[in-house]
């Protein structure tokens, strides 16, 4: 990839970018990378770099390399605004920052748009960010399942909810997704995965009459 456009720096959202930049190191044809994400990935990113530089290096000499593959870190501050990379337009909203900064993401081309989220602690912002897209991509934890959990004895039952209560709800995905227009909603990285996708879709169901797919690793959905 030329562009890694980060949600949050929680490592659900980070997991890899070390791999990533390390694998570079023995790539002779490798283009500047462009990582952008929120307040602290600067200081993220260079963290990364100065652990993987002893490896990079040795391995980039082992490949016959002259130098690192590089990379560029842009942090977005504020409340939003616009990145153009081509002829795909990324418009980025802040979704909250209680208790970590969160963005959302929305590429459009032409009339076809694509708004991906994970972390979402304000609704509002997420709604006009993704308002009439083709395709909404969310994580969300289904909630139902934690208070089944702790009536069937889990403990710390405060905590769990605290957890879950950082994340949108499967629940209320349908909702959102009608009232934003969406088209095609596609729900990753669940807490707890699903043991078949159709429990969470028909949930989803209720309140959205798109389509709704529960994503695995290597799908491709095309608006």
């Amino acid at each position: 990839p030329a562009t890694v456009l980060l949600t949050s720096l929680l490592p659900e959202s980070t997991v890899g970018l070390d791999d990533l930049l390390a694998a570079r190191a023995t790539d002779p044809e490798a283009l500047t990378l462009s990582i952008v994400g929120p307040p602290g990935v600067e200081e993220f990113v260079a963290g990364i770099a100065a652990s993987n530089t002893p490896g990079s290096s040795g391995l980039s000499a082992i490949h016959g390399l002259q130098r690192l593959s590089g990379f560029s870190v842009g942090e977005l501050d504020g409340t939003g605004g616009t990145l153009g990379r081509g002829d795909i337009e990324i418009h980025w909203a802040a979704l909250g920052s209680d208790p970590i900064q969160s963005i959302g993401y929305r590429f459009s081309r032409g009339e076809t748009c694509v708004v991906v989220s994970a972390r979402v602690f304000e609704e509002e912002a997420l709604l006009e960010l993704g308002a009439d897209c083709d395709l909404w991509v969310q994580s969300a934890t289904y909630r139902t399942s934690v208070e089944s959990a702790i009536e069937a004895g889990a403990s710390e039952p405060d905590r769990l909810r605290t957890i879950a209560s950082h994340a949108l709800a499967v629940e209320d995905l349908g909702s959102l997704a009608s009232r934003m227009g969406i088209g095609h909603l596609i729900l990753t990285q669940l807490s707890p995965p699903p043991v078949f996708g159709f429990q969470y879709t028909r949930i989803v169901a209720r309140d959205f009459e798109g389509a709704a797919s529960v994503a695995s690793d290597g799908d491709t959905y095309t608006p």
